[in-house]
């Protein structure tokens, strides 16, 4: 593997040093001049992978706080074979959130958040911008609960924003 180390001299001849060691191409492990080492795990590297290449997805990221191996916090990523979008992310205390995304231009369908929140989005079918956010609470079944954010566009600038039945008008200068 290729290391590098960056050396930053303050005003006042501190020194900082960030050093990163690197496998095909990729950080592997960075250990940063506050004490913060983090380390990455790639799908291509995982017993059984049939990741295409070497330049895979970061399947988990683990930072080690003051050069610690106690403590660590960690987040894992799980993405979709096809597109190589993420699908699942897990943070540091358990909690997930899912990705699900349109079938033709890989564009976000919707956000699943550890609190049961979910958001829906719609686009426009020619210029892909997005039309609608939908919130939907989960935890509830009152439509009250429900959020929607629309926007409208004129010749490719947002020129309304609509949210909890206010209308924002934007317009620009020539």
């Amino acid at each position: 593997g290729d290391n590098v180390r960056t050396s930053i001299i303050d005003k006042d001849g501190k020194i900082f040093e960030t050093n990163c060691s690197y496998s095909s191409h990729q950080p592997k492990k960075v250990a940063d001049y506050k004490g913060l080492t983090t380390e990455y795990t790639y799908d291509y590297e995982l017993e059984g992978s049939t990741a295409a290449t070497i330049y895979g997805n970061i399947v988990s990221k683990k930072v080690y706080p003051n050069n610690s191996t106690s403590n660590r916090i960690t987040e894992e990523y799980s993405y979709d074979p096809t597109s190589g979008l993420v699908t699942k992310k897990i943070d540091e205390r358990g909690h997930e959130t899912t990705y699900s995304y349109t079938d033709s231009e890989f564009l976000t369908k919707s956000v699943k958040y550890p609190n049961d929140l979910s958001y829906g989005y719609s686009y426009h079918e020619k210029s892909g911008y997005v039309t609608t956010i939908t919130a939907d609470n989960a935890t509830t079944d009152t439509p009250s609960d429900d959020i929607k954010h629309s926007f409208a566009y004129t010749e490719g600038y947002l020129t309304k924003a609509t949210h909890n039945n206010f209308d924002y008008l934007f317009s620009y200068d020539e």
